[in-house]
């Protein structure tokens, strides 16, 4: 987890001068109580966060304490590994950044694109087609980006959604990579844009609810909403893994002949699965927040301690 006091805070330079945002913004970075050191505990608690009252009982029993004094530690050990509201507003800051940058440049590059708006051209002779110095370029700093999500995952607190998120980042790196081997830059760049897009609004709805706007996190959190089941559950399968499953093969028909092909489209299948299981958590906070009146709360972003 990134804390603002770390000495080593030179290397997240960025999240600097997010921080101080956040403070500026009405956010303080509040003190959290130690737990005591404890080399027995501390070795029990690195291999399970969780502990049931049996293995409370026999470490109480073993440091000579009780049950009672070792459950406390357990709750002060956790929360010094849960993230700071500040914290969490500078982690959604930094993508929120990104995804407008990112997506900004997306539509750059693509608006004056006739294969963005025609895909079938993505096929034709795709083995010949010349890689536009843009798109190369913002291909890998996608590719750059997930590599640095994805080992940020092992820093961060471990949420309710790490083997998805895993699975995802993986998943897109694999397909990123494979696609920009194979030349299918075209359709990989139409495929960025659809998930860049609503990722924008999610990271605007957290820092909403951070700050306490419940209102503009309401509007925000329901207009993700929109743009998600639009984007990720209506144009990314029936217009770009349609293009890739039905029209690849009928204009370049010796695709059908390359292994690869079909190790990409399982990817891209998998994918299309976590969408869906991301979808169920979204929906369940959109329920939360039509009939519990509780503003946008990040479920998926959960850590396993409230699970």
């Amino acid at each position: 987890m990134w804390d603002p006091r770390d000495p080593n805070i030179t290397q997240c330079l960025p999240k600097v001068h997010f921080y101080k945002v956040g403070l500026r913004l009405g956010l303080q970075q509040i003190e959290v109580k130690k737990a005591p050191h404890n080399a027995a505990l501390e070795k029990t608690y690195s291999v399970s966060k969780k502990w049931k009252l049996d293995r409370v009982r026999g470490l109480a029993k073993q440091l000579d304490v009780s049950a009672e004094e070792v459950e406390s530690w357990l709750k002060l050990r956790s929360a010094q590994d849960r993230p700071s509201v500040l914290t969490k507003f500078c982690e959604s800051f930094w993508r929120c950044c990104y995804y407008t940058l990112a997506c900004t440049a997306e539509v750059l590059i693509l608006w004056n694109k006739p294969w963005f708006w025609d895909l079938d051209q993505c096929w034709t002779n795709f083995r010949d087609q010349t890689i536009a110095r843009d798109v190369w370029w913002h291909i890998m700093i996608s590719m750059s980006f997930y590599l640095s999500e994805l080992m940020g995952l092992y820093f961060d607190v471990k949420r309710k959604d790490f083997w998805p998120m895993f699975t995802h980042h993986v998943i897109s790196i694999l397909l990123l990579f494979f696609a920009w081997k194979c030349n299918f830059n075209r359709i990989t760049m139409a495929g960025i844009f659809l998930l860049d897009c609503n990722d924008i609004l999610l990271e605007l709805s957290k820092i909403m609810t951070y700050l306490g706007y419940n209102r503009m996190s309401f509007m925000t959190f329901f207009t993700f909403l929109f743009v998600w089941i639009v984007s990720r559950l209506g144009y990314l399968p029936f217009w770009i893994v349609k293009s890739y499953v039905k029209d690849a093969p009928r204009i370049s028909p010796f695709l059908r002949d390359y292994s690869i092909y079909y190790i990409i489209m399982t990817l891209i299948f998998i994918l299309l699965i976590l969408n869906c299981i991301w979808t169920v958590f979204i929906l369940k906070n959109a329920r939360d927040i039509l009939f519990t009146d509780k503003p946008y709360r990040d479920s998926r972003s959960d850590s396993d301690d409230n699970l």
